[in-house]
């Protein structure tokens, strides 16, 4: 009996090991298929739209770039929206736990705020589903609090990256059109140069951090071949531009900027009920296929 008792013990003992363990398995195996099932509801909920989003330093061609993507068939490119981002990142400083304090609020779903951001977007820029493939906007860098703020409410977005390499020319640009009035002073150009120079390399962590759906297209680079490979990347094939428009050119835009590649002038005609509606035609050919999945 003295011997039975012992090993009656260990038996138990292990019996009760292997339980743990396979509570602590079930345990693990119900953490790992919550964080799953939460991966996949990010992207069934965020990621239903297909959204082409351009970042920019500001003077460097992105209203151009907005027409160019705007004139591929199926896709609605709108412009810049005022930082609407930062109502999502005030909230985000906020905390999403419920609290009692003077912002009194219960729990808050981050998926679901940030699907609610993305629709509160489409409204602001008054769009009205066609059977796109994309729909997008573009933003100036100074005007989003935080990049990773934007790759969080657009997880599954394609980013284009617009900047100068020649930030002398940027600073003249900006500095004519006084765009950036907090740093005006005695040190006023130093100022809007080290600025500029942060939010370039700021995009550019930006791009390396996602470089597989981030496309770089710095005013330099404005070609027909870029703008071509551009459609490539956003996986659109059958159709091609033949032109690049041209915006802001004149004393304070382009013609700052020493570059040399051609820019050709866009004929317009007017579309739609709205006689003054009017869109870039860019296109040789209209054919356009999509492949986003």
């Amino acid at each position: 009996r003295e011997q039975i008792i012992p090993v009656f013990r260990m038996s138990t003992m292990l019996w009760a090991i292997v339980t743990m363990a396979v509570v602590a398995e079930s345990a693990w195996e119900s953490r790992v298929s919550v964080g799953e099932k939460n991966v996949g509801e990010e992207s069934e909920i965020l990621c239903e739209r297909n959204w082409v989003v351009v970042l920019s330093t500001g003077r460097a061609g992105s209203t151009s770039l907005m027409k160019m993507i705007d004139s591929v068939p199926k896709i609605s490119m709108y412009g810049e929206n005022h930082g609407l981002l930062n109502l999502l990142y005030d909230q985000l400083l906020e905390g999403f736990e419920a609290t009692n304090e003077a912002f009194h609020h219960n729990a808050i779903d981050s998926i679901r705020i940030r699907k609610a951001t993305q629709d509160f977007l489409l409204e602001m820029m008054g769009h009205r589903d066609n059977n796109e493939t994309f729909v997008g906007f573009k933003q100036l860098t100074k005007r989003i609090p935080n990049l990773n703020l934007v790759s969080e409410t657009f997880p599954c977005a394609k980013y284009i990256i617009n900047y100068r390499r020649n930030i002398s020319a940027q600073v003249q640009a900006h500095m004519n059109r006084d765009m950036d009035p907090e740093l005006r002073g005695p040190d006023f150009e130093e100022k809007t140069r080290k600025f500029l120079q942060n939010q370039t390399d700021y995009l550019m962590a930006f791009h390396r951090e996602h470089e597989q759906n981030s496309f770089l297209l710095p005013l330099e680079d404005f070609s027909l071949d870029r703008f071509n490979e551009m459609l490539r990347f956003l996986g659109i094939s059958g159709c091609q531009f033949d032109k690049v428009a041209w915006s802001n050119k004149g004393e304070n835009g382009w013609e700052q900027d020493d570059r040399t590649i051609e820019v050709s002038m866009l004929a317009k005609s007017a579309i739609g009920l709205d006689a003054g509606l009017e869109r870039y035609q860019l296109f040789t050919r209209s054919t356009c296929e999509f492949d986003t999945l």
